[in-house]
């Protein structure tokens, strides 16, 4: 279904987000991959940051969650449910991390 996306709708961030959701579930390291591009491709779409730091700290990769929750686009002014997510996804990172 995911292929399907990006073949109707190419280089659209929608269809580059199904197809790296679907490779992250079929292979983590590989999804990551995808994830760390889709974020490099389509800087400011949030979804892809947040995608990306919820799948490294699932990995145990702490740091690296950190630095890329760091490098998010502001989210001022986007929706409270952005705004909601990136709590979450701090509070998860920290707890993580023993914090």
């Amino acid at each position: 279904a995911a292929k399907r996306a990006t073949t109707a709708r190419p280089n659209t961030a929608a269809a580059a987000y199904a197809l790296a959701t679907a490779e992250r579930l079929i292979d983590g390291s590989t999804g990551l991959e995808a994830m760390r591009a889709g974020v490099e491709a389509y800087k400011d779409h949030l979804l892809f940051h947040e995608t990306l730091v919820e799948a490294l700290i699932e990995s145990g990769r702490w740091a690296e969650a950190s630095v890329a929750l760091n490098a998010m686009p502001a989210s001022n002014n986007t929706c409270a449910g952005h705004q909601a997510k990136l709590a979450v996804l701090k509070a998860r990172l920290a707890s993580a991390q023993g914090r």
